[in-house]
């Protein structure tokens, strides 16, 4: 990969890419260009574009839709347009951030993903979008919790019960949000109660009251636990388990 002066490809939107690192013999076939060059560190990629790694080569390209792609050797690769509405990665480089103490970036990318939820309703029902906009909101929520916006915290999770009262990873932070203020006990135990109630058999129950100061019962409280078991996948399907 080269850092020099080269041809230069007209401009294209929306991208497909950018190249973000590259090793070895690395070269690029813009769809303009008659001939293979030399590819260029940050170089935009556009739709039609071709890459090909010879040899004992490497290269990441950084997709529109913000999905690193690494590249092995002997590798020839066509760029077609990128889906940037999916809300997905916007999603996980919230809570990437969120876990990393970066709230106030994590926070810009959660609106994003809420912003672009509705996108996905190619291939989601509205009950499943329903449920995923409640999952960002439940982590939206834990992220105004971590800057010291409690009240908006509170909003946010009231908003995530409202738009889908059976995801139960929001009654769960409502509870955690419930244990820090006075007089909000039965509050605090009722919303527990229906996260317990709602919560998939085949998820490993949660400890009750995490991370506030006033538990009903030890635990810890993660900024990952309503993501990881908040998000539904496009498929559900049931699983049976048993024990012996």
């Amino acid at each position: 990969m080269c850092t020099g002066p080269a041809w230069v490809a007209p401009a294209c939107e929306p991208r497909a890419g950018k190249a973000v690192s590259g090793q070895g013999e690395v070269e690029i076939r813009h769809i303009a260009q008659p001939h293979w060059s030399a590819l260029r560190l940050h170089e935009d990629l556009c739709p039609g574009d071709r890459i090909r790694l010879g040899r004992h080569s490497r290269a990441a390209v950084l997709l529109a839709n913000r999905t690193l792609l690494r590249l092995d050797a002997d590798t020839t690769i066509t760029f077609s347009q990128v889906a940037s509405k999916d809300p997905t990665p916007y999603l996980y480089d919230a809570v990437l951030k969120q876990t990393t103490n970066r709230p106030v970036e994590a926070l810009r990318d959660l609106q994003k993903s809420i912003e672009l939820n509705d996108n996905r309703a190619v291939y989601r029902s509205r009950l499943l979008l329903d449920q995923d906009l409640a999952a960002r909101s439940v982590n939206l929520s834990r992220i105004y919790d971590d800057l010291g916006f409690d009240q908006r915290a509170l909003l946010e999770g009231w908003r995530s019960v409202n738009t889908a009262p059976g995801n139960y990873s929001a009654h769960r932070f409502l509870a955690d949000l419930y244990a820090a203020l006075p007089r909000h006990e039965i509050a605090r135990v009722s919303e527990l109660l229906q996260s317990q109630l709602l919560q998939p058999l085949n998820v490993t129950p949660l400890a009750g009251g995490a991370g506030r100061g006033q538990p009903c019962c030890p635990g810890v409280r993660s900024p990952l636990r309503s993501f990881v078991h908040g998000v539904q996948p496009p498929v559900s399907a049931q699983r049976y388990h048993a024990s012996g």
